[in-house]
């Protein structure tokens, strides 16, 4: 059974109602607060682990919630353990409550992450939304081995102006994940001329996960003209890098890329 992919308030929040649902159930059952709250807090987190089978779960995403499930037992033992007839000591209120905040905050920010804000808070919070796409998710971080020295990248550009060739690259505003997407890259000289028998490469660099990195080599289909397909298996902020090689003569370019569900 493929399960439906949600997000991560969605597991959180709804994983700890279902341990109070389960934690009520077992204590009607006579079971012991100990056990109720064993029970309770390893049904959702097996049930979440599950669900990170079919769908990418990060380590911090997951060891959030094991931590949220397990401190959600806990609190659920102690309260069912506790006599009904005596009234609890306001410290143990303030650290419930205390809990009950950072579970709350932490998992709107983790939501926020993962999928950006609601288009209404956008709209509302972010300037100028109005006339630009807005992406508030976190995209990740760059990888060591892609932020090189910037003298070189200098030299390269002085290099490519005194080339003088016209690269048109489409297609990539067209990706979306899982999804084969063409991309064609078209190259003249400075008068305007095709330039056939180039060597035309492209990197695409996946800012949280670099085992999601991919190399496409293009093909020509006419002069001047080159065409690869690609296929890239998640959402978020991506860097590509364009590579083409004419005898002796080099040229790169870079940009960041947004891709999202089509």
């Amino acid at each position: 059974m493929i399960l439906p992919e949600l997000t991560i308030a969605e597991t959180l929040f709804g994983g700890i109602i279902a341990e109070g649902i389960v934690f009520m159930v077992a204590r009607r059952l006579k079971i012991a607060a100990f056990w109720s709250a064993m029970i309770c807090g390893l049904l959702p987190f097996i049930s979440y682990l599950l669900y990170s089978l079919q769908h990418r779960v990060g380590g911090d995403v997951m060891t959030i919630h094991f931590v949220v499930y397990l401190v959600t037992a806990l609190l659920l033992m102690v309260l069912g353990s506790r006599n009904k007839s005596e009234k609890m000591h306001w410290a143990p209120r303030l650290i419930i409550g205390f809990f009950v905040c950072l579970v709350v905050i932490d998992g709107t920010l983790m939501n926020i992450a993962s999928h950006g804000l609601p288009d209404f808070l956008s709209s509302a919070l972010l300037p100028n939304s109005e006339h630009k796409s807005i992406h508030s998710t976190f995209p990740g971080v760059i990888p060591h081995d892609q932020n090189n020295l910037y003298e070189p990248q200098l030299e390269q550009i002085a290099q490519q102006k005194e080339l003088g060739w016209k690269v048109k690259l489409d297609g990539l505003d067209a990706i979306s994940i899982n999804q084969t997407s063409l991309i064609t890259v078209s190259i003249q000289d400075r008068e305007g001329q095709p330039l056939s028998n180039a060597t035309v490469m492209m990197d695409f660099w996946r800012l949280a996960d670099s085992r999601d990195d991919q190399s496409l080599a293009f093909r020509a289909l006419k002069p001047g003209v080159y065409q690869a397909e690609i296929v890239l298996p998640d959402e978020g902020r991506w860097f590509t890098g364009l590579r083409i090689q004419i005898g002796q003569h080099d040229f790169l370019s870079k940009q960041s890329l947004w891709v999202g569900k089509q």
